[in-house]
C-alpha cells in the first residue's frame, strides 16, 4: 500500500468516524449530553472497570495468574488560576500609570521594574499590550530585544 493510498484510507475512516460521532451526539438530548460530560469528570466511574479486570483470573495458560493492571495513570489535576483581590485594571488606567512611573524615572526601565513601581499590578499580558501601544503611539521608546528590553518616556509622552 502506498502512502497516498494509506492517507486516503485513513481520511475515509476519519470521515466515517466523524459522521458516526455527529449522528450519536445529535440523537441525544441536551440533558443526556450534560450528564455524560459530568460523568467523565468523576474518577470513581473510571476506576471501576479496572478493579473488575484485576479480580478475574487470566484465560491464558489455564493457570490462576493475576490479570495485568491497566496502564492508565490518574489524570493530572489542572492548577487553579490565582484569585484577584480587586477589580481588573483597564488598559487606559495601566497606560496612565506606566507613563507616570516613566515620568518620575526619566531613565530606561525594564518591564519588571515598571511593574514593581506600579501600585496595582497588571497582568504581564496587559502590560505588554499597553507597552506596545505606547511605543506605537510614540509616547515611549524602547531599546533592546526580548528580555533585555527597556522603556523610556519621550517628549510626547511627557506632554500627556
Amino acid at each position: 500500500m502506498t502512502n497516498s493510498e494509506m492517507e486516503k484510507a485513513i481520511r475515509a475512516m476519519a470521515e466515517h468516524l466523524a459522521d458516526q460521532v455527529v449522528k450519536l451526539i445529535s440523537s441525544r438530548t441536551l440533558k443526556e449530553l450534560a450528564a455524560f460530560s459530568g460523568e467523565r469528570r468523576s474518577s470513581p466511574s473510571r476506576s471501576a472497570p479496572a478493579e473488575r479486570a484485576e479480580s478475574k483470573p487470566s484465560k491464558k495458560g489455564g493457570k490462576d495468574k493475576p490479570a495485568k493492571k491497566s496502564a492508565k495513570s490518574a489524570p493530572a489535576k489542572a492548577s487553579k488560576p490565582a484569585k484577584r483581590s480587586g477589580p481588573r485594571a483597564t488598559p487606559a488606567e495601566v497606560s496612565a500609570a506606566v507613563l507616570g512611573v516613566l515620568k518620575k524615572s526619566k531613565e530606561f526601565m525594564k518591564a519588571t521594574a515598571i511593574i514593581a513601581a506600579l501600585d496595582s499590578k497588571p497582568t504581564t499580558e496587559l502590560l505588554g499590550r499597553v507597552l506596545r501601544d505606547l511605543v506605537a503611539r510614540g509616547f515611549i521608546t524602547k531599546r533592546g530585544a526580548t528580555r533585555a528590553t527597556e522603556y523610556q518616556i519621550t517628549m510626547s509622552g511627557l506632554e500627556q
